[in-house]
């Protein structure tokens, strides 16, 4: 698991990468993990609720499978 971007939702949207980052495949190496074509990786996004009354105000998205 690597942390590929870090940013704060806007009117309850995000995006990465934002304007300014690496690219994915860019960030990726950076992180020591390549990607090649053909090569599989798992993507989710984690968030958090700053506002939330819940014991737990943290949630993950659904997932995506990406085949580079």
């Amino acid at each position: 698991m690597r942390r590929m971007y870090v940013g704060t939702a806007f009117f309850s949207t995000a995006q990465a990468p934002r304007v300014g980052d690496l690219s994915i495949t860019q960030r990726s190496a950076q992180l020591g993990d390549p990607l090649f074509p053909g090569s599989v990786r798992y993507y989710q996004a984690w968030y958090r609720d700053p506002n939330s009354c819940t014991a737990a105000p943290d949630n993950v998205s659904n997932g995506l499978r990406v085949v580079w």
